[in-house]
C-alpha cells in the first residue's frame, strides 16, 4: 500500500497548466516503479527465502516471518514520506530532492544489509532490513506524489497504466536476471537492486522540471522544524472511512490480500521446519491443501 501525497492547499491555487508529456518523459516520470518492482520481486521471492535459511537455519519460517512483519510495518512510512515530500522547499522543487535522499537510504541501508547477512547478524539484519524498507517506501511514495505535479490531468491515467506496467516489467526483470547471477552470491542481488533503483530515480529526476518552492512564503512549510515536523505527525494517520468509502473498501481488500499471501509464505516454511520437509513441491501441495 502506497499512500499518494497530493498538492497542499496553499499550492493548488498558484498551480500553473502543466505541460503535456511525451511518452519517454511520461515512462521516466513513473520509472521509479520499476525499480520497486525488481526490488520485490528479487528481494520477496529470492532472497528473502534464502536470507531466512542461512540467518535462521532450522527457524528459517520464524525469519521469514520477521521479514514480512518489516515489510508490513514499512508501509506505515508512507503518509509521513508525503507530508515530507509536501512540505520540503528547495530551488529543485519538492520531490526531487527528497526522491534523490531517500534512494541514497536505501543505498546505505542496503550496504549494511548485506554486510550484517555476511556476518550473521541476525538481530542487526532484522533492524536494518527494516529501515531499508521504511527507505523503498519512502522512494516509492514520493514518486507517487511526483506524478500529479509534473504530469497534466488528462495524461494521469497513461500514467498511472505506465506506472502498473512498470512495476510488472521490473519483477520480470528481476526473474530473468535470476538466470545470469547464478553462483555470483547474495550480494550481486543487492547490488543490482540498488543500481537499479539510481537509474531509475536520476531519470525521473533528470526528466522533470518542478517549480522551485525555496523562495515560496508558506506558513505550512514545517521541514526545518523538526518538533513541528513530530506534532503534525498525527495528522497524517487520520483517516475517515465514512467520508472516503471506496478507499476504506480497496484499503481492506487489498490488506487482507497481502496479508493472505504473506501467511501463506509463512505456512511454507512453517511446514518444511516442522516436518523437514525439503521437497519444495511437497511443501507448495501440502499448503496448497490448507
Amino acid at each position: 500500500m502506497t499512500v499518494i501525497a497530493l498538492p497542499s492547499s496553499s499550492q493548488k491555487g498558484s498551480q500553473t497548466t502543466l505541460d503535456r508529456l511525451s511518452p519517454f518523459r511520461l515512462w521516466a516520470v513513473t520509472s521509479v516503479n520499476l525499480a520497486y518492482g525488481f526490488m520485490m520481486a528479487d528481494q520477496g521471492i529470492l532472497l528473502a527465502p534464502l536470507e531466512a535459511e542461512h540467518l535462521f537455519g532450522e527457524r528459517a519460517s520464524l525469519g521469514l516471518a520477521l521479514m514480512a512483519v518489516c515489510c508490513g510495518l514499512s508501509q506505515l512510512s508512507g503518509p509521513a514520506a508525503g507530508r515530507w515530500s509536501d512540505r520540503h522547499r528547495s530551488q529543485y522543487g519538492r520531490r526531487r530532492p527528497c526522491l534523490v535522499r531517500a534512494m541514497v537510504a536505501v543505498w546505505l541501508f542496503t550496504a549494511f544489509v548485506s554486510a550484517s547477512s555476511n556476518m550473521k547478524l541476525r538481530v542487526t539484519f532484522v533492524l536494518v532490513f527494516l529501515c531499508q524498507q521504511l527507505a523503498w517506501n519512502c522512494v516509492q511514495t514520493v514518486q507517487a506524489g511526483l506524478v500529479p505535479d509534473v504530469v497534466p490531468a488528462d495524461q494521469r491515467g497513461a500514467a498511472g497504466g505506465a506506472a502498473a506496467a512498470n512495476t510488472l516489467a521490473g519483477a520480470l526483470l528481476a526473474l530473468l536476471c535470476v538466470r545470469f547471477q547464478g553462483g555470483l552470491g547474495l550480494e550481486s542481488h543487492y547490488a543490482l537492486c540498488v543500481t537499479v533503483g539510481i537509474l531509475c530515480v536520476a531519470m525521473a529526476s533528470l526528466s522533470t522540471n518542478e517549480t522551485p518552492t525555496n523562495n515560496i512564503d508558506d506558513s505550512t512549510a514545517d521541514v526545518y522544524d523538526p518538533l513541528t515536523f513530530v506534532r503534525h505527525l498525527k495528522s497524517c494517520y487520520e483517516f475517515d472511512p465514512h467520508r472516503y468509502p471506496q478507499f476504506a473498501k480497496l484499503l481492506l481488500s487489498k490488506t487482507l490480500y497481502c496479508s493472505s499471501v504473506m501467511v501463506k509464505g509463512f505456512l511454507l516454511f512453517f511446514i518444511q521446519d516442522t516436518f523437514k520437509l525439503r521437497n519444495f513441491k511437497k511443501d507448495q501441495a501440502i499448503v496448497g491443501d490448507t
